[in-house]
């Protein structure tokens, strides 16, 4: 629970966040859901694109 396994760092992370969640009592009805290959490289290309534009978006 402590992101120092082997199984994938956002898999660990995910796991916290259900943990943490169901132990709070905060949403104890949600479960990890594993995405698919296509759903992961939208997310994967959604994030670099959101990182890229605020850096080197502008023109010099």
């Amino acid at each position: 629970m402590f992101l120092f396994s082997g199984r994938g760092y956002w898999q660990e992370l995910i796991e916290s966040i259900v943990w943490a969640h169901n132990k709070l009592k905060v949403a104890p009805a949600t479960q990890p859901r594993a995405l698919s290959i296509i759903q992961g490289r939208v997310v994967g290309i959604t994030h670099y694109l959101l990182a890229e534009l605020p850096q080197y978006g502008h023109s010099s």
